[in-house]
């Protein structure tokens, strides 16, 4: 009996033991949470955050061109001028656009379709000015990467259309982004929708034609209502 009982409170003593362990782990996995959520903020802050970063990232690019930028601009300057060569001038520009992407788009996981938007419209740059400048790396590494297998495949001509091409789907990318979705217009009870108004093209090929009322040549008399006649 004595050991019996022995091993029942050595085994009530585990149990508390690792009970205690369990509730001091939780409640100090909630208060790490709470300071978590103390620096946490909302989605839109965020976007409006990362967006001031990168309009001022394209302002130091735009001062390093006049050397107004310091070391750090200069560096950034030729780090770039190695990567995408001469389209660093047009990166200003690029990067405007994305910081509006951020403050004006609707959409929650932009993030991957915008890198996509950027690459395509910078490497459509830099293999175009590769085009002008075959193995002078003018369009830099970039350029000379993307550019070179299409100038060696389809010659001169057709690859300014692939990078015109390219060039143009990432400016269509970046600025449905930019735009967002088309909203819905919910129809209230009772309420009719407006008609479109039709296209210029519609309005030029389609015919147009009139439907009119045409009258009945023949009208019908009312029915004369004979009264009766009460006979005496």
């Amino acid at each position: 009996m004595g050991k019996k009982s022995r091993n029942r409170k050595k085994k009530n003593h585990r149990q508390k033991f690792s009970a205690n362990r369990k509730l001091n782990q939780f409640s100090f996995n909630n208060q790490i949470k709470e300071k978590l959520a103390f620096f946490a903020l909302p989605e839109e802050i965020k976007k409006n955050i990362f967006g001031i970063i990168v309009f001022v990232l394209a302002v130091i690019v735009s001062f390093s061109f006049f050397d107004m930028a310091g070391i750090a601009g200069q560096t950034l300057k030729n780090s770039l001028m190695f990567l995408i060569g001469k389209a660093v001038f047009v990166l200003p520009l690029v990067l405007v656009l994305s910081s509006l992407l951020f403050f004006k788009t609707k959409y929650k996981n932009f993030l991957g379709p915008a890198v996509l938007a950027v690459f395509l419209l910078t490497a459509g740059i830099t293999g175009m000015i590769e085009s002008f400048y075959p193995d002078l790396k003018q369009g830099g590494w970039l350029g000379f990467l993307f550019g070179s297998p299409f100038l060696s495949l389809f010659g001169i001509l057709v690859a300014r259309i692939i990078f015109i091409a390219t060039a143009i789907a990432g400016s269509l990318i970046l600025w449905h982004l930019i735009k967002g979705p088309k909203e819905k217009l919910e129809l209230k009870p009772g309420l009719l929708p407006e008609q479109e108004k039709p296209s210029l093209i519609k309005k030029v090929f389609l015919p147009n034609f009139r439907v009119k009322e045409i009258e009945p040549r023949i009208k019908e008399k009312p029915a004369k209502i004979e009264e009766p006649v009460l006979e005496l």
